[in-house]
């Protein structure tokens, strides 16, 4: 069973491969399957079996094999030299140049994914770039915070991703810019939320005083 899996994964990432170049043409569709599949030399069977739901896992899949790109890049990376808003950075940079290989192939994904039949997918897709974002950052959260640094991982990252579909500088230097401008805003929105916090906790706790107030306590 490993072998037969491990095979039909091989032969996914040829049809993946060979589909790229040829979404300028065809966009993620039947055809784009078809003729891919006709190239890695996959028959029609197999490709059922690598696309059961048809172009849209091939999206997923796409989605997914850029996550992995990014990954393994950032595992190059002295992390221990960074400071956490530069790490921040240097992921959605790199996650970024990832999708350029094709940038037309990041565009029209994109588009898919927001006809409302795949919404689901969408947010998965999401989810899962914004989780793989803070594991290449080195996050090894367990609490609340897992989920609310994905949240806004997901935001930044998809705020920086459509900026960048219309980037015309050289290099995507405008796209750098933006990227930190966002992370300078989230660290400065954090930074204050941690002060608002510690200020609050020196407050009475007012659902406790109103508790008194309404049920003083006997003398």
């Amino acid at each position: 069973m490993t072998t037969q899996r491990s095979s039909l994964d091989d032969l996914r990432d040829e049809v993946l491969a060979a589909a790229l170049p040829r979404v300028q043409f065809y966009g993620f569709s039947a055809r784009l399957l078809s003729e891919a599949a006709q190239e890695a030399g996959a028959n029609a069977a197999q490709l059922a079996a690598l696309y059961p739901r048809g172009p849209v896992d091939m999206v997923v899949q796409y989605a997914a094999d850029c996550d992995r790109q990014m990954a393994d890049r950032m595992q190059a990376v002295d992390l221990a030299a960074l400071k956490i808003r530069e790490r921040a950075i240097l992921a959605i940079r790199t996650r970024i140049d990832v999708a350029g290989q094709y940038k037309l192939a990041e565009k029209r994904a994109a588009a898919f994914l927001t006809f409302p039949l795949y919404a689901a997918d969408a947010v998965q897709c999401l989810a899962r770039t914004s989780d793989a974002l803070w594991k290449a950052m080195g996050d090894q959260s367990a609490d609340f915070s897992y989920y609310t640094r994905r949240m806004t991982m997901g935001a930044v990252y998809s705020a920086c991703l459509l900026y960048w579909f219309t980037d015309e500088s050289e290099g995507a230097s405008d796209t750098q810019a933006f990227i930190e401008r966002r992370i300078a805003d989230v660290m400065q929105f954090e930074k204050l939320k941690a002060q608002a916090s510690k200020a609050a906790s020196g407050f009475p706790n007012p659902f406790a005083l109103a508790g008194r107030l309404r049920y003083p306590r006997a003398r």
